[in-house]
């Protein structure tokens, strides 16, 4: 599931583009990480480099704040005693500190943010409260099914997720890391619902759910878990993972930019036309003076090593499934 998410969601697209978003998801993960650790007491270390984390994924990308607020509870939950929290505030505050003060700096206030003095997109941020208003139902299409910016288009495989949800319920195993999944999905789903610019402008997929995309697989483990032993289970998860390799590797490596947003159904009306013209994002090949779709071949080679490296040591040191996980 970590190469699933890696490589078959945009999660693949934007972590190489200087977006926010993609570093603000990995700083999140990484704290819920280290706090799922099942050292009792967690270390101080830990948790100071938690409180970082969760610090700089805030002001990389506001959104985020939400996801935070429920991770800081399920770190309080599982402290003891519950005042070590306070490490976690600590480096916190001191990432929030340098944040006000760049802004003090450059904006003339510690709260002051850079969207109220773009020149760009004006209308929209001075719309409710930066672009947010309500949920709508065009909105809620448009960032799950609908072929110009639908998650579940772009990487059906984490549809999967659903039944995982209820075979982790059904389990009764690691109850506080499922709230946190199901809150942090149901987070960012709001949120994107609710701004007007929900559509993200020229991008691959739905880029404003991008901080919680890495908690999405962690449901598919236990559908995994259950029934990987039906071969249609097994059938299913290989049309889903193929089907997501063609659309988010054909968006992400056509062309020299993402998806304009006048183009409703990019995968027809820019991924196929830039692939034909073999007009291929630049890469590594190129830099060795591979010409075209050849250029792919470092890519493909990289990729497929992982593969086969994956593959030899989990033939050699198998490890047992683990049943009541401590997340």
């Amino acid at each position: 599931m970590v190469l699933s998410y890696g490589l078959l969601t945009p999660a693949f697209a934007y972590a190489g583009a200087f977006y926010g978003h993609q570093l603000s998801a990995a700083c999140l993960f990484a704290a819920f990480y280290l706090a799922s650790m099942k050292v009792r007491p967690l270390p101080t270390w830990s948790l100071l480099l938690v409180g970082f984390l969760l610090g700089y994924s805030v002001v990389t990308e506001y959104p985020s704040v939400l996801i935070v607020g429920i991770l800081f509870l399920y770190i309080l939950r599982r402290l003891s005693p519950r005042w070590r929290i306070s490490w976690v505030i600590l480096t916190g505050a001191l990432v929030a500190a340098g944040w006000m003060i760049y802004n003090t700096v450059v904006f003339g206030s510690p709260l002051e943010l850079g969207y109220s003095h773009s020149e760009l997109w004006t209308e929209q941020h001075q719309t409710g409260f930066m672009s947010l208003t309500r949920p709508r139902w065009e909105a809620i299409w448009g960032i799950t099914f609908s072929p110009f910016r639908g998650l579940f288009v772009l990487s059906p495989l984490m549809l999967l997720s659903v039944p995982g949800l209820i075979l982790w319920y059904r389990s009764g195993e690691c109850r506080p890391g499922l709230w946190v999944v199901v809150t942090s999905v149901l987070a960012m789903f709001l949120f994107n619902s609710t701004s007007i610019m929900w559509w993200g402008g020229f991008a691959v997929g739905p880029r404003y759910l991008l901080p919680m995309l890495p908690f999405m697989p962690l449901p598919i483990v236990f559908v995994f878990r259950d029934w990987a032993s039906r071969r249609w289970m097994r059938a299913v998860a290989a049309v889903l993972a193929a089907w997501s390799l063609v659309a988010t590797w054909g968006l992400t490596l056509a062309g020299q930019a993402f998806p304009s947003d006048s183009l409703r159904r990019p995968m027809m009306e820019y991924t196929w036309p830039n692939w034909q013209a073999a007009n291929i994002a630049r890469n590594l090949g190129m830099f060795l003076h591979l010409p075209g779709l050849a250029s792919l071949l470092p890519l493909l080679v990289g990729v497929v090593g992982l593969l086969l490296a994956l593959w030899f040591v989990c033939r050699h040191d198998p490890a047992p499934v683990a049943h009541g996980g401590n997340v």
